[in-house]
């Protein structure tokens, strides 16, 4: 294994319980004979903008797959741990700077680079698309958002790694209050189904979204009162066909809904063990 490596001599009779498969090199250093993996951090980050569920990518500058779209990401460094290394790499190649992220799944397959051996962790993250000023930087040519559920071709398996991604957000969603995170202080009830429905691929009835969510008890209602006044009929400023005129007009100026989360209900009922079901499962 080369002349700076020493044999297996009689360090390992010293320490019968170090593994004979091991060596230490003139440095020190442990060196075994078997083949070491690369290890490499992707980070999947899902962004809303009010209307739709974007992923955020980047387009390679380098083979393989150069001219590819693919996730943010790269190799592990010795000094760093994987979760550093997936907020390194995601800030080195878009500019995007986030304090958590969370681990979803290890993929392992043994031809999903053909450069060498490599496993990858994947993380999730959520942000308001709408709000983060991403850039392509180092590695990354270009940055930017692609709506989740319309994608281009992209390199590696990392299709499979936004699918298993957008899996798991459903899951999350229907489990936690996932969805408050991604929605103004203040949101309608279409806002929000808007979201649902993006992140699970599926259409919702308006009238029984509408109910369940505000069966719920999650949902403070925040709506101002009407300012419009609507002359009555009989006025004497106002003739009928006014009137009518400006029922129309106050019709088309009626305020929406307005709503916000009720989280200390939702710690509550969180305690709880009376309820079987989540009020966030559809």
């Amino acid at each position: 294994m080369g002349s700076e490596m020493c044999i297996r001599d009689s360090y390992n009779t010293k320490k019968p319980n170090e593994s004979k498969t091991a060596w230490r090199d003139e440095q020190g250093n442990y060196v075994y004979k078997y083949p070491h993996p690369a290890l490499t951090a992707d980070a999947v980050v899902f962004g809303f903008d009010g209307s739709q569920l974007n992923v955020l990518l980047i387009m390679r500058k380098y083979e393989p797959f150069e001219g590819y779209w693919a996730l943010p990401g790269g190799f592990v460094r010795n000094d760093e741990t994987v979760e550093e290394a997936v907020k390194r790499e995601l800030r080195e190649e878009t500019n995007l700077q986030l304090s958590y992220m969370e681990q979803f799944h290890i993929y392992s397959s043994p031809d999903r680079d053909p450069r060498e051996r490599v496993v990858t962790v994947a993380f999730c993250a959520l942000v308001r698309s709408d709000q983060c000023r991403v850039q392509g930087g180092d590695d990354a040519a270009v940055a930017r958002w692609f709506r989740a559920r319309q994608l281009p071709v992209l390199a590696f398996d990392h299709l499979q790694i936004i699918t298993d991604a957008l899996n798991f957000l459903y899951v999350k969603l229907e489990n936690e209050p996932l969805a408050f995170d991604l929605l103004d202080k203040k949101f309608t009830l279409p806002q929000l189904q808007t979201l649902y429905e993006e992140v699970t691929g599926r259409k919702y009835d308006r009238r029984n979204f509408s109910r369940k969510m505000l069966q719920s008890g999650f949902l403070n209602r925040e709506t101002e009162d009407d300012p419009f006044v609507m002359p009555a009929p009989n006025s004497a400023e106002c003739e009928a066909e006014e009137y009518c005129v400006q029922k129309t007009r106050r019709s088309a100026h009626r305020p929406a809904a307005w709503f916000s989360f009720a989280k200390d209900n939702y710690e509550k009922v969180k305690k709880s063990t009376k309820r079987q079901r989540s009020p966030f499962d559809l």
